[in-house]
């Protein structure tokens, strides 16, 4: 099924077009990193961690909580 577009409706799409492109590329933008629960959390997580190697098997993974 074909659809036809209007010129006007070409310029519309390419006008939003370079608007996302100006908003992507902008430097400006600041990205919020992690929050500070997250790093917590993935802090505790190492901490609680233990990773073994065994010699009857490659290793083992434990969680000491």
């Amino acid at each position: 099924m074909n659809k036809n577009y209007t010129l006007k409706q070409i310029a519309d799409f390419a006008q939003q077009e370079k608007m996302i492109r100006a908003n992507i590329l902008d430097e400006n933008v600041e990205f919020g990193g992690p929050s500070k629960m997250t790093l917590t959390n993935i802090l505790n997580y190492s901490k609680a961690l233990s990773v073994r190697k065994l010699k009857s098997m490659d290793t083992v993974e434990m969680v000491l909580n």
